[in-house]
């Protein structure tokens, strides 16, 4: 295919194949589509290293699962799939071999005991905490609903109804629902994640006003085969791009 050739006829218009290529490149998505490609052929080479190829039996399964993913079973499903994105059936296979070569990779570098390990170590940063707010627009308000809830007994919902400035959670008593590391300002999540069940925290500073939590259930997180799959692909792109760093990887003179 030449850079002049046309694509697509639109009322007479022609769309060139230069003209894609230049949307694509504004977008960023062309600077992209190379880096995946690059990522392909370091992966390429980095199984010569470790020793990984792939069977004729592997690949034809692993087209097999791909095609009852995407329902392309019958030949004419997938030969309409190729004729729809422009490709042909040896692209289909090149990409099919690719991505099963790029799995038995994440396989060999990535081991259950490296998962185990990143769990372990991040499991604290991965629980979850069930939390009510109350949001004042000043401190002294927020100290004297404090005083009224942990001295005088005044239920936490029933305050948040009454005097929290922030409306989408005061009519629910102030439930915030889930919460996760990081989606509190620091002093906020510091002091939330460190408290416990029924722990009543607070007036903390957050975007000129003051807020008080209520810990409603601290959950731990269980490494379950999603989050497994997570982890697996989080560990396997930095050791994708600490591979990409270390090959060479050049302009082409002129």
């Amino acid at each position: 295919m030449e850079m002049t050739d046309v694509l697509v006829l639109v009322n007479g218009k022609e769309i060139r194949v230069e003209e894609v290529i230049g949307y694509l490149k504004a977008r960023g998505i062309f600077r992209d589509a190379v880096c995946r490609m690059a990522e392909i052929e370091v992966l390429k080479d980095k199984s010569k290293e470790l020793g990984i190829a792939l069977t004729e039996d592997e690949v034809r399964d692993f087209s097999d699962r791909k095609r009852r993913f995407w329902n392309l079973s019958a030949d004419e499903q997938l030969q309409a799939y190729c004729v729809r994105h422009g490709i042909t059936q040896e692209h289909w296979w090149g990409l099919v071999r690719n991505e099963l070569l790029q799995e038995k990779i994440r396989a060999a570098v990535v081991t259950d005991k490296a998962v185990k390990k990143y769990f372990e170590t991040n499991s604290a940063r991965l629980r979850s905490v069930s939390a009510s707010r109350i949001v004042c627009a000043e401190r002294k308000q927020a100290e004297k609903l404090l005083s009224d809830i942990s001295d005088q007994g005044e239920p936490f919902s029933v305050m948040a109804r009454k005097h929290s400035i922030e409306k989408n959670t005061s009519v629910a008593g102030g439930y915030l629902g889930a919460i996760t590391r990081g989606m509190l300002p620091v002093e906020s999540d510091a002091a939330v994640f460190a408290g416990k069940p029924g722990d009543i925290i607070g007036p903390f500073p957050e975007n000129g006003s003051w807020s008080l939590y209520r810990i409603e259930e601290v959950r731990d997180i269980a490494l379950s085969d999603s989050l497994r799959q997570e982890i697996s692909e989080r560990l396997f792109r930095q050791w994708l791009q600490r591979t990409i760093a270390e090959a060479r990887l050049e302009r082409p003179a002129g």
